[in-house]
């Protein structure tokens, strides 16, 4: 899953450096945050949580810049009952990145200060509840709409007309919406054979907008096979 949210990113990348617009930067954005979602609970999967369970009477404890004591503070303080992910243990220092609750993203902060417990090690499993690391099964999908047949080296006239009348029913269906008529108009298209970049990026935003994302991948790596500089197919990828 972390593999497959770093993909799309770089594919939002590609696509906004082919053809820049302000709704696929927001989808861009989006996709970088669920990618540093996941790599978050991978990590917390791995790694060792903290809570924090001192400063109650003073909003949260001191965090610093750096592991030593005389280093600067940052301006806010973890707040007690926040939950952070370890990153680094030096004796009673711990550096963190912030899982739950307020405070600054990351820093250090002491465990403990003299006879008071600051911050305690909590148990493996509550890992898994705080970020929601165990992953819901996925529903899954019909199978793929075929591709296009790889012996046609090129179209007849009669099938190019009927390949450009199934597109126009395609966009006629889709002013409708009925996603339904607009894939199998497309995929009528498709099986004629020379499928172009476009149409296969085409089906893969029906596909997508039914709700069948891996479908929709299929097609838009066939179209960027054809196009590498396909920017829709990058998009929707």
């Amino acid at each position: 899953r972390l593999e497959q949210w770093e993909e799309a990113h770089l594919d939002f990348q590609e696509g906004l450096r082919l053809d820049f617009d302000e709704a696929c930067q927001d989808e861009a954005d989006a996709a970088k945050a669920k990618f540093e979602e996941q790599r978050a609970a991978q990590e917390l999967a791995s790694g060792q949580l903290w809570e924090i369970v001192g400063g109650a009477d003073k909003g949260g404890i001191l965090v610093r810049e750096g592991r030593e004591t005389s280093s600067a503070q940052l301006p806010q303080r973890l707040a007690t009952g926040a939950r952070v992910l370890e990153l680094e243990l030096a004796g009673d220092r711990l550096r963190y990145r912030l899982v739950t609750g307020t405070g600054p993203r990351e820093g250090w902060i002491s465990t403990s200060l003299k006879d008071k417990v600051l911050a305690c090690r909590v148990a493996a499993s509550a890992a898994a509840e705080v970020i929601g690391a165990k992953e819901e099964e996925e529903e899954e999908e019909p199978p793929f709409p075929d591709l296009a047949p790889e012996g046609v080296a090129e179209l007849t006239e009669e099938a190019e007309d009927k390949q450009h009348a199934l597109n126009a029913e395609a966009a006629d269906a889709l002013e409708d919406g009925d996603l339904p008529l607009a894939l199998q108009k497309l995929s009528e298209a498709v099986a004629l054979g020379c499928a172009t970049a476009l149409l296969y990026s085409r089906r893969a935003q029906v596909l997508l907008q039914l709700g069948r994302p891996k479908a929709a991948v299929s097609d838009c790596t066939a179209a960027l096979a054809i196009n590498p500089n396909q920017a829709k197919a990058f998009k929707i990828r």
